[in-house]
């Protein structure tokens, strides 16, 4: 189960920036807006995401995190599957 209220406000702040950039940049793949941002919430709370990281860093590697969360992440565990694990993970 995922505990949501473990997430810190400046955190929810961040991944809502993140979903928005990545519905700017990938709109080719027509996101669910609040989707994708629980989907990043769950992926943080999994696997630990340096936001600035995936935020400020390159592209291909946010296209490669948030197309592989998205892919990925069990919505019930907030776990990855796959041994999906996004380029920043903090958590190994």
């Amino acid at each position: 189960m995922i505990d949501w209220m473990k997430l810190k406000d400046d955190e929810v702040v961040a991944i809502n920036h993140i979903a928005k950039k990545a519905c700017q940049m990938m709109a080719v793949m027509d996101f669910d807006f609040m989707k994708l941002e629980m989907d990043l919430q769950a992926a943080h709370l999994a696997v630990g995401l340096d936001l600035d990281q995936l935020y400020y860093g390159d592209n291909g590697d946010f296209n490669h995190d948030v197309a592989g969360i998205v892919a990925n992440i069990d919505r019930t565990t907030g776990e990855m599957r796959n041994s999906f694990l996004p380029r920043c993970a903090t958590k190994q």
